[in-house]
């Protein structure tokens, strides 16, 4: 386990006061209530309304309705928050946790680098004091894609911001504890294990895993419905990721947007991939190219359909976010089959 330095991006008009709220409070416009999944374990699902066509204006509206599921799992005598969602989130998610236990909030996990799981961080760690911990290439990825944070380019944090209010208020801190492919916290009375098994929905994704309940948290390495954003995914990878969490065989799996379930969700969300990086690759193989593929769309689209066990991952139309669009994923793939820069970590 490493220490990593302590990253903020102060942005000139950003504020380190209390983040505006986010309007969207448990109960209301799809957010689920907090759900007991074992004692001393719970998930809280977030609002998948932004990924519907018509439910919000555009994307502008998307961003601005963009949340992530959350779990949290009482140790013995202290807790372990996953994913800190969107800054005006946290005090909504803090006050869920205290309505379950009054124990010190003790980690915070990011899954991965994504906004919707990580701009929170600095609240939730301020209102806690919360170890803030993640895969050593989730901030790799935090160093490609969030340029603004390291003295570069404005990244993704200054392009939410301009629709988010709590999020310009808010600048990115990044996790002070890194691990390479397992880190074990073992508390007085269960275990958590932190998973980086390769890559999948990012380069530095973390699955949580509890081996005495058997019950698995995700991230978006999962999707219960047609959320998947793969914009910065390793898609020929991500199936392998996937398997390797089958093999643990867990009872629950939680993902990082849509309902909790069972072990079906991993291997439909694999089903899913593998059929669309078939797919894809069946059309370049015959000598199409990407605007070929992207004119025939909707034929792709009624050859996955056709698959039972992928149907619930295809997205039935384009939606109003363009990076949740079946056109995204099938640009993601067909670039990554003419690079061969998707060599993962080794075991």
């Amino acid at each position: 386990m490493t220490q990593s330095c302590l990253l903020e991006h102060e942005a000139t008009t950003a504020s380190a006061e209390t983040p505006p709220k986010d309007p969207f409070a448990p109960g209301a416009d799809g957010i689920g209530e907090t759900e007991t999944l074992a004692p001393g374990v719970y998930f809280l699902k977030g609002a998948t309304r932004y990924f519907r066509e018509g439910a919000v204006s555009g994307p502008a509206g998307a961003i601005r309705s963009l949340m992530c599921n959350n779990g949290w799992v009482d140790l013995g005598d202290e807790v372990l928050l996953i994913d800190a969602n969107m800054p005006g989130r946290a005090d909504a998610l803090l006050a869920e946790v205290r309505r379950t236990t009054d124990k010190p909030i003790r980690y915070l996990v990011n899954t991965h680098h994504h906004g919707d799981h990580i701009y929170g961080n600095r609240p939730i760690h301020e209102r806690t004091g919360a170890m803030i911990i993640s895969c050593t290439e989730m901030v790799d990825e935090l160093r490609r894609y969030e340029t603004g944070a390291f003295g570069g380019p404005p990244g993704r944090w200054e392009q939410v911001a301009k629709l988010r209010p709590d999020v310009a208020a808010t600048p990115i801190m990044a996790p002070q504890v890194t691990y390479d492919r397992r880190l074990v916290l073992q508390g007085s009375a269960r275990t958590v294990e932190l998973l980086h098994l390769t890559w999948g929905h990012t380069r530095g994704d973390t699955a949580v895993w509890l081996p005495e309940e058997r019950i698995l948290f995700t991230g978006d390495l999962v999707a219960n419905g047609a959320f998947n954003i793969v914009r910065d995914g390793e898609m020929e990878r991500w199936p392998e990721f996937l398997s390797l969490l089958e093999g643990l065989r867990p009872r629950i799996v939680c993902p990082g947007h849509g309902g909790w379930g069972d072990a079906e969700l991993l291997s439909r969300q694999r089903t899913f991939f593998t059929a669309l990086w078939a797919q894809v690759d069946s059309r370049a193989k015959a000598g199409a190219d990407l605007p070929h593929i992207l004119s025939r769309l909707e034929e792709l689209r009624a050859a996955l359909l056709a698959d039972p066990s992928a149907a619930l991952h295809v997205i039935p139309r384009e939606a109003d976010l363009p990076v949740l669009s079946l056109a995204a994923q099938v640009e993601r793939v067909f670039g990554q089959l003419q690079s061969s820069d998707s060599t993962p970590p080794t075991s």
